[in-house]
């Protein structure tokens, strides 16, 4: 059974209302991505379909293990298929979610990514919450509430969920075979989601990490041709150009902290370099830095074609001189004639 460590409140708040036996008929979880927002919301359908109504988040009976699991002929599961949850999946819904439950006490529907409704999935819906019959449990899990109707907002009772908290997500991830540097540098990365970390240790994150850091550590130590690989194999393709910026980010963030006088880095397995880099660069050399990640992000991230390759040369080359210093000058920098 997957570990939703660090909602604990919110389980014990949703099972005081199974032993109140006052549960709302539709509720919506709100929060980040990958925060393990439809984990709690499986887990509530077991306390509400738990033979003992007790109430207890621990879901260990046979009944709750299939409601975890997906086979509880009781819980219905709609989630989008090519970016939209379209109509005929709530009539479907509806057709179902009418008739009483067949082997449990509470039919419960949970819409995954429910801000995917599309507008008339939506005017469906808004019939069911309107309607509500007895025995029925409606979960809306999204991570933008704002996207969804506000006559729907308004039916439900909202539960807000907030990324992990580093040491937990950490933990969690070690707890699935990874090394306690790669969890602590994914759950920083990641923001707090299970998800996005998970995802960061199957990918080639650490790899690209090790990339970015060589780069900044020495971003002279290259010829000019030197930099230009980097780019070009960072940027070449949008996630993998996104992962090195990300993780750029906080390596330089992480230079900064140093310099300022606090000891709260990510990259704690490099803090002898971290040390190294606060001393020999300026805050305002970091800072620009910083600024021109920012700047790439920005442009990777547009909606309008980009070419990713040109803007890594910049963007690199920029940092590669702005960490030379005026008073080294052009003979020490990619491009200058000792290059």
């Amino acid at each position: 059974m997957k570990s939703i460590s660090g909602h604990n409140e919110i389980l014990k708040l949703l099972g005081q209302t199974i032993q109140n036996g006052k549960p709302a008929h539709a509720y919506m979880f709100v929060g980040p991505e990958g925060v393990g927002k439809k984990l709690v919301g499986l887990r509530f359908a077991a306390m509400l379909n738990c033979p003992e109504q007790n109430g207890d988040s621990e879901c260990s009976c046979p009944v709750c293990e299939r409601v975890i699991a997906g086979k509880h002929p009781d819980i219905i599961i709609a989630k989008p298929e090519r970016n939209s949850i379209r109509i005929d999946k709530i009539r479907e819904l509806q057709s179902v979610f009418k008739y009483a439950p067949v082997e449990g006490l509470s039919r419960v529907a949970i819409i995954d990514d429910a801000h995917m409704l599309n507008r008339s999935a939506q005017n469906a819906l808004l019939k069911v919450l309107e309607e509500p019959p007895p025995g029925r449990v409606l979960l809306l899990v999204t991570s933008k509430p704002g996207a969804m109707a506000p006559t729907i907002r308004s039916r439900c009772r909202k539960i807000r969920f907030s990324p992990f908290k580093l040491d937990d997500l950490a933990k969690m991830l070690e707890a699935e075979g990874a090394s306690a540097i790669d969890a602590r540098v994914a759950a920083a990365l990641s923001g707090g989601s299970l998800s996005k970390s998970t995802e960061m240790l199957k990918s080639d994150s650490i790899a690209i990490r090790a990339t970015a850091i060589t780069f900044f550590s020495n971003p002279l130590g290259r010829r000019f041709s030197g930099v230009l690989e980097v780019a070009a194999e960072m940027s070449s393709d949008v996630n993998r150009a996104q992962s090195f910026l990300d993780i750029s980010k906080s390596w330089v963030r992480d230079v900064i902290i140093d310099k300022i006088g606090n000891d709260d880095t990510i990259h704690d397995d490099f803090s002898e370099e971290i040390h190294r880099l606060s001393a020999q660069l300026s805050i305002e050399q970091l800072m620009r830095a910083y600024e021109e990640l920012i700047k790439a992000s920005e442009l990777i991230q547009a909606e309008f074609h980009v070419n990713r390759n040109l803007i890594f040369d910049v963007m690199l080359l920029n940092i590669a001189r702005n960490f030379a210093g005026p008073q080294l000058g052009r003979r020490n920098m990619p491009g200058g004639e000792s290059s």
